[in-house]
């Protein structure tokens, strides 16, 4: 069973935030801002790192220097989108980097924010939370239950496991 649920500074000190950034399509597909949530884990007492492919070199990913790799993933589902993607590659800034995955040698959680089914592209990310917003209070939410705050109480309105039954374990 997977443990990394609830986080703390004491058990997750340090945490490497990768995030695609919140993408705003009613103002241009190219218009994106950061996320709030890694500035109030930081409040909390976190010591977050914003992973930035274009300054970073080697790998992303080194188990003794974090403690937490918290993908954040913000793109809303709208009409006007032929399809929402993982793009691995741009997120990542490099190849190499971008068929790494972390969650083998360090606690991995990714979360959902806006479109429900990032699961798809990464069915073995063992810790995945859907938040279908992000919207600042959303944020605050899913820190208060990712620290352990609040409970997780929804069940989910979609099927975020796409029918993949390698996403269910």
């Amino acid at each position: 069973m997977n443990k990394t649920l609830p986080i703390s500074p004491r058990t997750h000190k340090r945490v490497l935030v990768i995030e695609n950034g919140i993408r705003n399509a009613l103002f241009g597909f190219n218009v994106r801002r950061p996320m709030d949530l890694p500035d109030m884990l930081e409040v909390e007492g976190f010591e977050v790192h914003r992973f930035d492919p274009e300054t970073h070199e080697g790998s992303a990913f080194n188990p003794e220097e974090i403690d937490l790799v918290l993908y954040l993933m913000a793109d809303e589902s709208l009409f006007m989108k032929s399809r929402i993607y993982i793009d691995w590659y741009t997120m990542m800034g490099d190849f190499g980097r971008a068929t790494e995955r972390p969650w083998q040698d360090i606690p991995t959680v990714m979360v959902g924010f806006g479109h429900p089914y990032f699961l798809y592209d990464a069915p073995r990310v063992p810790t995945y939370v859907n938040a279908y917003s992000t919207l600042p209070e959303m944020q605050r939410s899913v820190l208060d239950t990712l620290t352990g705050r609040t409970a997780f109480e929804a069940s989910s309105p979609v099927d975020a496991f796409c029918g993949q039954e390698q996403a269910l374990y």
